[in-house]
């Protein structure tokens, strides 16, 4: 029954071999985890595999760009996607990842001689700010997006500032009802113009273009208002469209030189515009 005698120092260098295993073992598991996840999230954003764990990072960083060959057939995808329900097809619409890869900070604060970093997208040159830049673009053109829709479907509201709930109430406006996008189904787009042509193309007008084409990278820029049916009543609506080189994208909705919003849709009647936007 004798038991082998250890000493202290003894005792001491096995415990200090097996420290240094066991954190050799870990180390060696922990860097190959984080290579197998590194590759299932590279192989997840370029499409090759679908994990659910990785789609909201995936899309969060950009979105598929999609571009045609003129400004009409862009405008008349973007309502067959609001008729659809497809918003992220509407998104795909917009020049959002062709604006931020192009965008030049210095040319952007020369142009308006001033810096104002909350209405801005930070120097596009410093690869870091990218995913910021992209989430700025996205979050522009989501909210347009959605005041397009919500004019439709509740245009009673303004939509420019707070409606108390009691006001609602007092309405008979139920929201979640109201705002269901399935109703979108019925939109119809009517015409559309190319607007206010001879601002368009004035001289003013098109040096203002070139400037913010070397801002944004784009080549080109056109305005266009639209006359939309909706539930037996018509909207004034408008686009901003740029051109690059794979064609023709979104900028906003809106068309400024008409004084038509970004923020939405406003009624109209059809012999309004013909009166005012009609050839």
């Amino acid at each position: 029954n004798d038991k082998p005698i250890v000493n202290s120092s003894e005792q001491k260098l096995w415990k200090t071999k097996k420290l240094k295993n066991t954190f050799l073992v870990t180390t060696i598991l922990f860097i190959v985890a984080t290579l197998v996840l590194l590759v299932l999230f590279v192989l997840s954003l370029t499409g090759l595999i679908n994990i659910p764990a990785f789609q909201i990072a995936s899309k969060s960083s950009a979105i598929e760009s999609k571009a045609y060959d003129t400004p009409e057939e862009v405008i008349d995808q973007f309502v067959l996607a609001i008729q659809n329900n497809d918003f992220e097809s509407a998104l795909e619409l917009f020049a959002v990842n062709n604006m931020v890869e192009g965008y030049d900070f210095e040319a952007y604060v020369e142009r308006i001689n001033a810096f104002m970093p909350i209405n801005s997208m930070a120097p596009q040159e410093y690869e870091a700010y990218s995913v910021i830049n992209n989430a700025y673009q996205l979050n522009s053109v989501s909210n347009q997006i959605k005041m397009f829709a919500y004019s439709l479907l509740i245009p009673e509201l303004d939509l420019t500032s707070m409606t108390f709930l009691q006001d609602i109430e007092d309405d008979n406006i139920d929201l979640l009802d109201e705002l269901d996008p399935s109703q979108l189904g019925s939109l119809e787009l009517v015409r559309t113009n190319f607007s206010s042509p001879e601002n368009q193309r004035s001289e003013i007008h098109q040096d203002n273009i070139d400037r913010l084409a070397r801002i944004y990278g784009f080549s080109d820029q056109e305005e266009y208002v639209a006359l939309f049916e909706f539930e037996g009543d018509y909207y004034l609506g408008g686009f901003v469209l740029v051109e690059f080189e794979e064609g023709w994208q979104i900028s906003g909705l809106g068309a400024p030189l008409a004084g038509v919003s970004f923020l939405g849709l406003e009624q109209i009647t059809e012999s309004e515009y013909l009166e005012n936007f009609g050839d």
